[in-house]
């Protein structure tokens, strides 16, 4: 089971009975599909994620998409997950990169491609 914080709108794995096991599908980034010339109409792209070739995804709208609440910590020492294209079913899926206990939150890397559109940067996240 799998809820979102409220306090960092991140994604938090709790009341599993088994920690996630690195190589494990998590979920899935999905969403409206979108090509390069249909990307260019919507008015927020901040979900918006390149699948491959001609192939975005949007889950923006779709708030029952678990995967658009995991965020980035801006520090690769805690980067749990990563995504990995399925161009042929219009999503990337979400997969464990280590072990994940439970009671962590969800971290991907959004790449430095995403860093660079961006006009303010990210919180770095560390251990409390």
């Amino acid at each position: 089971k799998f809820s979102v914080n409220s306090s960092t709108s991140g994604i938090d794995c709790e009341e599993i009975k088994t920690v996630i096991q690195k190589g494990q599908i998590i979920c899935y980034y999905c969403g409206h599909i979108h090509d390069f010339q249909s990307q260019k109409y919507l008015e927020d792209k901040s979900y918006l994620m390149l699948v491959s070739g001609d192939l975005f995804v949007d889950p923006g709208p779709c708030l029952n998409i678990l995967a658009r609440y995991i965020n980035d910590p801006l520090n690769e020492d805690y980067v749990n997950c990563s995504f990995i294209p399925e161009p042929e079913k219009n999503r990337c899926a979400v997969v464990a990169t280590r072990v994940i206990r439970t009671g962590e939150e969800l971290f991907v890397s959004y790449g430095d491609g995403f860093w660079a559109q961006k006009s303010i940067r990210g919180t770095v996240y560390s251990a409390p």
